[in-house]
């Protein structure tokens, strides 16, 4: 209870943990003030430390050094932590102090005293906060702690709206020190809540279209089709065509395939789709997911977890493996697309054509960013012509993972197939902004390993039902 209770030193404590919000004195806010000008930046910088080293309770360990130096500051007989044992004693447990302790823990309780004072003063407490706020955001995007700070509010934003969530010491000290006081709790709340719209502003902006249109597909770019179902996604109908080509050695040999009706994504999913998702979802955080599950590259054009650099909000997620599109797809209710769903969705019926509309590579810039017009870059999606189902980027902008393990395509006819059980290569369909023309074929294959990622590599979803968010 000593280290909960001794951290009320100055305003950082109520900002990054809400244990310590304390009675309310109305004197001691100058000295308050004092403090936090003496020992602001260093402790920022201390939290900080903590949490680019991985520590679970970073602002725990930076208060802790914090008291001491604020104590040993003020009271020239402390040398060490241990020499306050008597006084904190007294305070947490009520134990009688030695007669000859009474002064120095007199002299300790005011000072503690003091410190709690100016928390619970709300003009004080956010005059000083404005003060320093500059300068923990500079910290945190200086040691690139961006990531590792926002989980941390988010755990401390979750403890304070359910606290059955937080820990038993966490409940005992918010119950004891602040009687739940959803006055004080809701201030600290808003002050967490506005340094973190500060820290990801991209975040932020993304949220907000989210809420503004829940489906969130190609609908955020302005696409709008008379096809659309729900949510972005449209309903193919199942039919019977002849998949593969006969100009190269692995799309041979053309057979035939038939295929339930099935919903697909109209737009690939875009870097504001996925910050959304890992927002809720850790498990697909460029530093949680898994190193057995992609490259060392997973994400590499963000800043960190939550940072998609400017302009690419409507561009397709790229540097993700095929089992990061696999998870993300699964946890959203959906699926990767077959090989041949992916093949149907752009050829359909018209089995001689080499391109979803026709076999004019003079059409191919009203359809599909590639090698010739991308300008070496993935564009924002819904930019170029969709195809007859309304779908937009089958050909170019980005390779699209598929479901299957590669293997040469069977002999005999197939219903609904999802390729070979095993295998050590996935497959990418549709080419991309740095690819040829012969590389956007409705036939073409590429084989990679699932673990790859790469800058012109991302996916779309498909569904077996009507999706429903």
């Amino acid at each position: 209870m000593k280290k909960f209770l001794s951290k009320a030193l100055l305003f950082l404590t109520l900002l990054f943990f809400p244990h310590q919000i304390l009675f309310s004195p109305l004197h001691a806010q100058g000295f308050f003030e004092a403090v936090a000008e003496r020992f602001a930046r260093s402790t920022i910088q201390n939290f900080v430390r903590y949490a680019v080293n991985g520590e679970r309770y970073p602002l725990l360990h930076a208060v802790s050094e914090l008291r001491f130096k604020v104590l040993s500051f003020y009271i020239n007989r402390i040398q060490k932590p241990s020499d306050t044992k008597f006084c904190s004693d007294r305070r947490n447990w009520g134990k009688v102090v030695p007669k000859d302790q009474e002064k120095f823990c007199q002299e300790y309780d005011r000072i503690i005293d003091q410190s709690k004072a100016g928390l619970v003063e709300a003009i004080a407490l956010r005059r000083v906060y404005l003060k320093y706020e500059d300068f923990l955001l500079q910290e945190v995007q200086t040691r690139r702690a961006t990531s590792k700070v926002g989980e941390w509010i988010d755990r401390k934003i979750r403890c304070l709206n359910e606290t059955t969530w937080c820990g038993r010491n966490e409940r005992m000290i918010l119950r004891r020190v602040t009687n739940n006081d959803p006055e004080i709790l809701q201030v600290y709340k808003n002050l967490l809540s506005s340094f973190k719209n500060k820290l990801f502003p991209e975040l932020q902006d993304s949220l907000a279209l989210f809420r503004e249109k829940p489906q969130a597909l190609c609908t955020l770019s302005g696409v709008q089709s008379s096809l659309q179902g729900a949510f972005g996604m449209v309903k193919l109908p199942g039919g019977t065509f002849q998949m593969g080509g006969e100009k190269r050695t692995q799309e041979k040999p053309i057979h035939t395939v038939t295929l339930d009706p099935f919903w697909i994504d109209q737009c690939e999913v875009t870097n504001t789709q996925y910050l959304y998702f890992v927002t809720q979802d850790a498990f697909l955080r460029q530093t949680r997911f898994p190193n057995k599950y992609h490259d060392g590259l997973y994400l590499s054009h963000w800043g960190d977890d939550f940072t998609v650099p400017p302009g690419m909000g409507n561009k397709p997620v790229v540097y993700v493996s095929w089992y990061a599109a696999r998870y993300y797809c699964q946890a959203n209710g959906k699926r990767l697309l077959s090989e041949a769903e992916w093949e149907w969705a752009t050829r359909g019926l018209k089995d001689d054509m080499e391109y979803g509309f026709g076999n004019e590579v003079s059409l191919l810039g009203q359809y599909a960013w590639y090698k010739q017009n991308s300008n070496q870059q993935s564009q924002a999606i819904g930019r170029k012509e969709p195809n007859r189902w309304q779908i937009y980027d089958l050909h170019g902008n980005v390779w699209e993972w598929v479901y299957d393990w590669y293997a040469d395509y069977p002999k005999t006819p197939q219903n609904n197939p999802q390729g070979p059980l095993v295998g050590k290569y996935k497959i990418l369909r549709g080419g991309s902004w740095k690819a040829s023309p012969v590389h956007l074929t409705n036939s073409f294959r590429l084989d990679e390993i699932p673990q790859r990622t790469r800058s012109d590599v991302g996916f779309r979803c498909a569904s077996n039902t009507r999706p429903t968010s």
